[in-house]
């Protein structure tokens, strides 16, 4: 009987600690998202997006994934960065440029990518800017790109907000994303 009058307090104890874990993940831009098409700015030619956040310690991973449909058709950006507001550079990934793909923009050979990122302490907003250098039919072009990854007040959705310096007119180019619970 003293066994169970110890081994209840301590359960209940771990099942609040994990309830609390897992709530204090939600408010944070860590983990999976998916977009929503109907709720974002038009991603074609592809059909889909994911995108995966991660820290560790005073870095940052984000990985989108874009997705046309077809096993073959699928690209991955992955950008790891410092969050202390110091610009570095970092690899950039081969071929199309991603930010229109219809525009013949491309990567090209000895392309550099300089990235600043900081993120707030709450964890829940990201900015990351990046400047590029892109190839175009005309010739290289130097892009500035300014990206905001805000977590909603409940967590479950997140709203990535994009400026380049290639789009002057217009409105930031919008996405929102739902939490893929795992």
């Amino acid at each position: 009987m003293k066994s169970r009058a110890i081994v209840a307090p301590i359960v209940a104890a771990l099942c609040c600690t994990l309830l609390l874990s897992c709530g204090r993940d939600n408010k944070r831009l860590e983990g999976h998202w998916n977009l929503v098409p109907e709720k974002s700015a038009s991603i074609d030619p592809w059909t889909s997006l994911a995108l995966d956040i991660h820290t560790d310690g005073t870095r940052v991973t984000i990985v989108k994934r874009y997705s046309a449909g077809h096993p073959h058709d699928r690209r991955v950006d992955s950008i790891t960065v410092n969050m202390q507001g110091r610009e570095e550079t970092v690899p950039v990934p081969p071929g199309r440029w991603l930010g229109e793909v219809s525009m013949g923009v491309y990567y090209g050979p000895n392309t550099t990518r300089r990235a600043l990122a900081t993120m707030n302490d709450a964890h829940n907003e990201l900015r990351v800017d990046i400047r590029e250098t892109l190839q175009t039919a005309q010739g290289a072009i130097e892009a500035e790109v300014k990206n905001t990854y805000a977590l909603s007040p409940e967590g479950s959705s997140m709203q990535w907000s994009e400026t380049r310096s290639t789009r002057e007119s217009g409105p930031p180019l919008s996405y929102t994303f739902a939490r893929i619970t795992e």
